[in-house]
This record gives C-alpha cells, sequence and structure tokens, in this order.
C-alpha cells in the first residue's frame, strides 16, 4: 500500500459542515495547491509568532502561564517540538503537522494548545468540526509518536479581537503607535482518536483510491465556480483564425480533443534554436476520449 501524506488541517477538511466530494478530490490529486491561491497576510504571521512568544516568555520568567490559559497555567513546560507525525498501518496515511503549542503538565502528561486569530462562536461554530479533528490529529502524532507521549487535554486559544467604542478609541493612539486589544478565550476538545482521527483516515483512503471523480455537494458553489472556469477556459482555447463549427456537436468534439491534448501533455513547448517557444504537437489526439460526443446524454 503507497504510503500517502496529509496535515492535519487538510484532513480535517472533510468534517467541515459543507464538504464536497467532488471539490476534495480535486485538491487531493492537486496536492492542495489551489489556482489563485493568495499567501496568508504578513500580520497573521506577526500574531501567530507573538502568541508563541508570549507564551515561552511567560513560562521563563514567571514559571507560569498567563490566567487567561486556564487550567493549563500550571504547565511545567513547553516541549520544543517543531513537527509531528504518525503512519497509520490499517490505511497507508502518514499524517504530519506542526502544533502551536505542546504543554507538559505536574502529572507529566501531555497537552496541545492550537492558537486561532478568530471569534469563537460556540456551538454554532461552523469551524469546530474541522477543529476538533485538527487537533486529534496532533495528539494522535504525539500518542502514537516516538518517544509516545500521554495526552492529558486539548485545547483551542482563541485570540479574539475586541473593538473600541469612538469614546475608547483614542485612548489607544500614541504618538507613533496604535494598539489593538485581543481578549484570549480557551476552548477545550474531546479527545478521542477512534472518533475524530481513524474514520477520516479511512475516508482519505477511499477518496485516494478513486479513479473516478465523485459526484459533488448540491449547491456547491465552489463547483458552480469551477465550472464557469472551465467553461471559459475551454471557449479561450478556440483560435481566433476562421474556424468555423457545423454544429454544437462538432465544436463539443473540437474542445474535447483540446482537453485530451492536455490531460496527456501534448499541449507542451520547445525551444528552438532562436530560443523562441514552438508547441510540441504530436499526431492529432484519437481514441473515444476525444471523440466522445458531449452534445447527447441520454
Amino acid at each position: 500500500m503507497e504510503t500517502y501524506k496529509i496535515s492535519p488541517s487538510n484532513l480535517a477538511s472533510m468534517a467541515a459542515p459543507n464538504f464536497c466530494p467532488r471539490c476534495f478530490w480535486r485538491l487531493l490529486h492537486h496536492r492542495f495547491k489551489r489556482p489563485f491561491n493568495m499567501p496568508m497576510p504578513g500580520i497573521m504571521f506577526f500574531l501567530d509568532k507573538h502568541q508563541k512568544q508570549l507564551a515561552q516568555v511567560s513560562m521563563n520568567e514567571q514559571s507560569k502561564l498567563p490566567k487567561f490559559f486556564g487550567r493549563f497555567q500550571s504547565a511545567t513546560g513547553i516541549l520544543p517540538i517543531e513537527w509531528v507525525e504518525f503512519l497509520d498501518s490499517d490505511t497507508g496515511i502518514l499524517v504530519r503537522g506542526k502544533p502551536d503549542l505542546v504543554l507538559t503538565m505536574k502529572n507529566n502528561k501531555t497537552v496541545v494548545i492550537d492558537n486561532k486569530t478568530a471569534i469563537h462562536h460556540g456551538d454554532e461554530d461552523v469551524f469546530f468540526p474541522r477543529y476538533q479533528v485538527q487537533t486529534n490529529a496532533y495528539g494522535a502524532a504525539l500518542m502514537y509518536g516516538d518517544p509516545p507521549r500521554d495526552i492529558d487535554a486539548l485545547a483551542l486559544l482563541h485570540y479574539e479581537f475586541s473593538p473600541l467604542t469612538d469614546e475608547d478609541v483614542l485612548d489607544e493612539v500614541g504618538d507613533e503607535e496604535v494598539w489593538v486589544k485581543f481578549c484570549p478565550k480557551l476552548v477545550e476538545v474531546e479527545f478521542d482518536p477512534k472518533k475524530y482521527v481513524f474514520p477520516y483516515l479511512a475516508k482519505l483512503r477511499k477518496f485516494v483510491g478513486m479513479s473516478k471523480i465523485p459526484d459533488g455537494r448540491e449547491g456547491c458553489k465552489d463547483c458552480e465556480l469551477l465550472d464557469q472556469l472551465m467553461s471559459f477556459i475551454a471557449k479561450d482555447r478556440i483560435p481566433d483564425g476562421p474556424v468555423h463549427f457545423f454544429d454544437e456537436r462538432q465544436r463539443d468534439r473540437y474542445l474535447a480533443a483540446l482537453r485530451y491534448r492536455q490531460l496527456v501533455g501534448a499541449d507542451t513547448f520547445v525551444v528552438d534554436k532562436n530560443n523562441k517557444l514552438l508547441p510540441l504537437i504530436p499526431q492529432e489526439p484519437l481514441g473515444v476520449f476525444a471523440l466522445w460526443d458531449y452534445s447527447d446524454s441520454e
């Protein structure tokens, strides 16, 4: 069985209430690389660094964490763990990720805390099912890792933005700086890998083995947008020159042939002796895929 590697956050996407099998299959086969994907804003990296720095400095200088860490304030240390991973032998799935904070407690057990710069919406939080799988995957990687660790608890630490009133906002402004207020909120997460990890590993293995794209979720906006994008791309591939079609069937066959060329890598380029890009065009594609009649679908 071939090993497939996935991050806890990507594994957790299957737990989303709006999960779409069709979109996930596509992302899976593209290694979760999205077109037109924008990088995370720089401010988020600075906030992440600040959150971890706050915990480490508090532990070093005060031998305890800030009060908003709740019952984990009495942690005895922060483990210098960069990456955690574990291989599930039943599915061949390797889960590998980077937890935000791994704490040791007085009972020598381990606590995993994942920082979130977002507001927690309680039981109605649509992201919470994903967070459950993500944090449980970190915990499972530590429990089944080398050395194995005894997990005491999992938690989310939400750094919630606190807006200011018009009366207070000027009090938070200096001559050359502006202060922004965050109110941390600790939310504990149930640790149960058999419930929150292994079912999704089994589900993932099925997706890895699928050769045919599954049906999408009804009403999926991403599917609609992707279909529109593919339609635009297909139209763009029609030459500007005098290419005429007698009917829609001929046009559909032409577009199917172009799509076939993309899939088999026919539409690639070579550089000639004058450093000009020239299309590398093998013989015209034939076969059932290229010549399939897409106009009639009875």
